[in-house]
This record gives structure tokens, C-alpha cells and sequence, in this order.
């Protein structure tokens, strides 16, 4: 009777864990037994002997003394993660003493759930304070709950693991811990990030808007001519210098495209390497400044442009070649505005270019990428090619003595790389796995740099081996110009605006609504439901999910789990509330007033074009 409760209650509260649970087992010896006190414990074999997950004594003492041990911890954070269920007796301890604390519980051993779900009631384990539940089933698994917790979870975290687990499966811990702190540290990093661009990467996307419509995308490019063929995407590590001969052997028998990412431009100008193309998005503008000043200076109109849309704007413009565009995960305003199924296609933003490139590269089904330049790591002090003068600089190369870290090279020895690098290698192996069902080879032709899970270790001029044909085709670009639909660009701006202009009457009505608080402390509550209303009208807004949204999404995002905790008790801070609105209505107020007039512009250029195009 018990099991069957169990799944029934699994089936209400958790349906996911339950669906994935229910005919997995992993066969670990695991037996029931009783304690003293006459309440079931757990035993495992481990190499050989027996080992208690609970006290053959008295488990609930046992769990009263544990959660006693780390009571001030726990009375510190507002969230705990416990790993570790367990047949449950330390959560409901922690339920018993904290009956307001929120809770993520996280079993690692199929077998050991199978025998909680036969022997103890869940719902006396698994209360309302029992927010998430996930149960290993395989590596995968662990994967995906640790991600989704990370999504879901903000708040100071303290991980509570029951030392009996770290008895008896020390090594699944430890690896568990390993993903655990990798996990959330990406969590923050992206949090950062987000908090740092998101307000650049939707000002350049609208400020971009005109380049953007009127330049083709460039998976609007005959698919052919890159379909089967190599690429060599080349980056500007150290290693750039050593390939300098080989690249312009195969540039002048047009043996394989030349595609360069970021700075490295920079270094096969120097050496008088003509790329095929140049992939740029970066949205900041002194880097757009370094990279494009030899071509600007020069006035090089023989390398296009294939562009981010949320690239900086301050360069974009006066780029002398032809330039394709590429709509980047970070833009939400450009494909509002086009009426073409092929510029839906985007792609997803990510910490390096070359993963930006690798993921065009793929769409575009080319034979295989050799990656060149892409070390990763660092070569004695430095991490650029010489060219690359501004990375290279004293005061760099001494900050990245102080944040190195080790990691693997090429050759399988240790070499040191920054965070920032390690990141990109992750990013990079990740797409790759993503990517793994695809055809294309990925080579990292990259001597000595650091090792990427799915590429093979090649050198370029063992490589060039097999790029025994001309296969470049020189006149692969798109020369004709973008024909604008006026009418229909017109008449979706035309749209926004309207909505903007409803965004901005609801966000007057509910600072309005914020002031009366502390004119009528006697109708806090009516008020306070008022403006939640008003809230759920402005999210199904068009310009408020296009452009204020993603400027202020880091912002936004904490402003709904703190108004969630604000409603959850039963006694409402109203004064904490009209902090909260009065803040997030501002930061509005202030995004609006910085795009309002790039929205403005560019809709009366639009108007200007359609009337001289009549």
C-alpha cells in the first residue's frame, strides 16, 4: 500500500520523476533492514562490506543531531540542496525545524529511491517546502537536473550532503560536486555577461537595423559553393605565426576557404593573407575599433563582412567590403522586421566568435573545418599572434600569470590557459558534441594549443596532404543589393511603435498606482492586486517582449522572484513591494529613453526611402 500512495503522490508533485524512474534500476547490492528502534534503515555493499545509510540505532536521532550540526548554515541561506535522500529522516528534520525554508532534494542512486518508495510514506518527506526532486538515473541525467536547478535557483544555496553518501559512493560525490560547482559558476558567468551587454546587444540590433535589412544574410548565399568543401577558420593564438607559409600555399591554389574570426584578420594582413571572409560580432566597441583599423585605414573592400546583428554599430557602417548579416540569438528586434523564412534561421550567441562561426559553418554543410590559431591556452606569457599587438601588451601578459590555470594540450602535456579561454573550449566542445550526428570533420590543425574534445590533432601540412584540388570559387559573393519591402517595414514599425506606445500608458498607470500606497495606507491590498493585473498586461506586450525585456532581463527576471517571495507570505511588505516597482518602472523608463529616438530615426528613414522609391 505504501508503494502504491508513493506513486501516486510521485504522479502528482513530481510526474517526471516518476516516468523516469520506474523501470530503471542499477542492481547496487541494497538491502532493507530494521533499527533498534524498530524504523527501516538502508545497507550497501560496499567493496565487500556492509555500510548503513542510516543509523542501525536510531535514525531519527541520528538526523536530529546532523541537521543540529549544521543548524546555523542552514538558518543562513534560503535555500538548501540536500544531497542525499536517503529513506528521508534529515528532511523531514529540516521541514520540522524550518517549516518556511525552501528545498531542492537530490537522490544519486536509483536503487536507493526504489527501496524509499517501498518502506516510507513521501508525503510526509516530500511537503510543500520540497520545491525540486531529481533522482539519477544516468550521467545525462545528472546533467540536465543540475542545469535546470541552476536556471530555477538564485538564492544563496547551502549544500547539505548526508556523510553516509559520501561513504559509500565517494566517488560519485566527488564527481557530483565537480559538476555541481561547474555548473553554477557558468550559471553566473552567463548571468554576468547578461547583466553586462544586455542593454548594448538590443541598442545595436535596432541602431544595426537598417545595415541588417539591407545587406543578405548570408545563409542566403548558393549553399553549393561551400556544401562539401574545407574550410580552414582561422583565430589569432600563437600558434598563427607558425602557419603563415602553409596558409598562403593553400590561399594561392585555392585549395580550401580562408575564414578568419576576431583579431586574426589583423595577422594575415600583416603577412599579405587575403581572407575569403571575416566573421565578427562583438558588441563592444574598442574592439570593433582595433580589429577593423588596418582595414579601415586601408580602405580593403576585398574581404566581406559576415556580421553578428548585435555586433557594435559605431564601425559597422563604414566597413569598405561587402557585408553579409547573421541574426544572433541576442537580437530579438531584427527578424520582427523581415519578411523572409530563411532570416528566421539564428544563431545562438556564445563566449568566442569561432563558436558563432562553427555553428554557420555547419548550417552550411561544408567537408570538414580545420581549425588554425584556435590555442586556448597560452604559449610562455603570451596568447595572440605578435601581430596583435594590443593583447600582447606587458600589463596583459602579467594578469594572466596571476589567473592561469592548467589544462590539456594537442600533445596530451600540461599548458596553462585563463578562465575566459577554458570557457570557450567548453563552448566549443559543447557545439561540437551538439553537432556530433553531422558530417563534418572538425581538425584542430592548432600546434601545441590546447586539446578540444571532438576534433582530431592534425598538423596543417600534414593536412594540406589531402586538400589537393582548387575548390575556392572567387566569385561566391552576392553583389546584388537587398530589394527593401517599404511597405511591409513600414507597417510592422508602424506596429511596434503602437505598442510601444501602450507599454509606455501602462507603465504611467502603474507608477501611478505605486504613489497612491502612501496616500491610502488603508487600500494597500486592492492596489497591491491592481498593479500584479497590470504587470500580466505588460509581459504580453510586443514591444515590451522585443526590446524592454531583453534590456533589462537580468533586472526584470529578479524583480519577479522577489515580488513571488513578497506574495508567498501571508502578511504582504507593501513597502518592500513599492521599492521593488518603483525600481523596475525606472529602469523601463530609462531603456525606453535610450532607444526611443534610435526608433524614431530609423523609421523616419524608412518613410524617406518609401516615398523616393514611389
Amino acid at each position: 500500500m505504501v508503494l502504491v500512495d508513493n506513486i501516486n503522490l510521485l504522479r502528482k508533485k513530481f510526474p517526471d520523476v516518476r516516468n523516469s524512474t520506474k523501470d530503471v534500476s542499477h542492481h547496487h547490492i541494497i538491502s532493507l533492514q530494521k533499527s533498534k528502534t524498530n524504523l527501516p534503515t538502508i545497507t550497501i555493499d560496499v567493496h565487500g562490506r556492509q555500510a548503513f545509510l542510516h543509523s542501525k540505532y536510531d535514525p531519527e536521532k541520528e538526523a536530529q543531531r546532523f541537521i543540529e550540526a549544521n543548524i546555523e548554515k542552514i538558518r543562513e541561506k534560503k535555500h538548501v540542496f540536500i544531497y542525499g535522500m536517503g529513506l528521508g529522516y534529515h528532511i523531514e528534520e529540516i521541514i520540522r525545524r524550518f517549516p518556511d525554508i525552501s528545498i531542492t532534494v537530490y537522490e544519486p542512486n536509483i536503487d536507493v529511491f526504489h527501496k524509499l518508495m517501498e518502506s516510507r510514506k513521501l508525503s510526509n518527506i516530500l511537503k510543500s517546502n520540497v520545491k525540486r526532486l531529481y533522482v539519477e538515473t544516468t550521467l545525462e541525467s545528472r546533467r540536465q537536473g543540475l542545469i535546470d536547478f541552476a536556471n530555477m535557483v538564485l538564492d544563496d544555496v547551502f549544500i547539505l550532503i548526508l556523510p553516509s553518501y559520501e561513504r559509500a559512493f565517494s566517488q560519485e560525490t566527488q564527481a557530483f560536486m565537480s559538476m555541481f560547482t561547474e555548473i553554477i559558476k557558468q550559471k553566473k558567468q552567463n548571468y554576468l555577461a547578461n547583466y553586462t551587454f544586455e542593454k548594448k546587444w538590443v541598442y545595436n540590433s535596432i541602431y544595426n537595423l537598417y545595415e541588417t535589412l539591407s545587406s543578405p544574410t548570408f545563409f542566403n548565399i548558393d549553399k553549393r559553393i561551400l556544401t562539401d568543401k574545407p574550410v580552414i577558420l582561422i583565430a589569432a593564438g600563437t600558434s598563427l605565426d607558425d602557419e603563415i607559409e602553409n596558409l598562403k600555399f593553400i590561399k594561392s591554389n585555392k585549395l580550401a576557404y580562408l575564414f578568419s574570426v576576431g583579431s586574426a584578420v589583423n595577422t594575415l594582413l600583416a603577412n599579405d593573407i587575403y581572407p575569403d571572409g571575416h566573421f565578427s560580432y562583438d558588441p563592444k566597441f574598442d574592439n570593433q575599433e582595433k580589429v577593423f583599423k588596418d582595414i579601415l585605414e586601408r580602405n580593403l573592400d576585398s574581404i566581406p563582412l559576415i556580421f553578428g546583428t548585435s555586433i557594435g554599430f559605431e564601425k559597422l557602417s563604414e566597413y569598405p567590403g561587402e557585408k553579409y548579416h547573421v541574426v544572433t540569438s541576442q537580437d530579438t528586434v531584427s527578424s520582427f522586421y523581415v519578411n523572409s523564412e530563411s532570416e528566421i534561421l539564428k544563431v545562438s550567441d556564445a563566449p568566442t566568435i569561432s563558436v558563432i562561426a562553427l555553428q554557420i559553418l555547419f548550417h552550411m554543410e561544408v567537408s570538414k573545418i580545420i581549425l588554425v590559431g584556435q590555442n586556448l591556452a597560452f604559449r610562455g606569457e603570451h596568447s595572440y599572434s605578435k601581430a596583435i599587438y594590443y593583447r600582447n601588451t606587458k600589463e596583459k601578459r602579467q594578469h594572466r600569470k596571476k589567473i592561469q590555470i592548467e589544462t590539456i594540450d594537442v600533445f596530451g602535456n600540461t599548458i596553462y590557459t585563463s578562465p575566459a579561454l577554458e570557457r570557450m573550449k567548453k563552448a566549443m566542445e559543447a557545439l561540437i558534441k551538439e553537432l556530433s550526428s553531422s558530417k563534418v570533420e572538425i581538425i584542430n590543425a592548432t600546434n601545441g594549443g590546447a586539446h578540444i574534445d571532438g576534433t582530431k590533432y592534425i598538423p596543417l601540412q600534414e593536412v594540406m596532404k589531402d586538400l589537393s584540388e582548387q575548390v575556392v570559387d572567387n566569385d561566391w559573393r552576392t553583389n546584388e543589393t537587398v530589394p527593401l519591402d517599404f511597405k511591409y517595414i513600414a507597417e510592422k514599425h508602424h506596429y511596434l511603435m503602437s505598442e510601444r506606445s501602450l507599454f509606455i500608458s501602462k507603465l504611467e498607470k502603474i507608477s501611478d498606482l505605486n504613489h497612491e500606497f502612501l496616500k491610502k495606507p488603508n487600500h494597500q491590498a486592492p492596489i497591491f492586486k491592481n498593479i500584479l493585473r497590470e504587470f500580466e498586461t505588460v509581459i504580453k506586450n510586443k514591444y515590451f517582449r522585443l526590446v524592454m525585456n531583453p534590456m533589462a532581463k537580468v533586472e526584470f527576471d529578479l524583480f519577479i522572484k522577489n515580488i513571488k517571495k513578497i506574495n508567498a507570505v501571508p502578511q504582504v511588505d507593501y513597502q518592500n513591494f513599492q521599492r521593488q516597482v518603483e525600481r523596475i518602472v525606472s529602469i523601463f523608463n530609462e531603456n525606453d529613453n535610450m532607444v526611443n529616438s534610435l526608433f524614431a530615426d530609423f523609421g523616419e528613414k524608412i518613410q524617406a526611402l518609401q516615398r523616393g522609391n514611389k
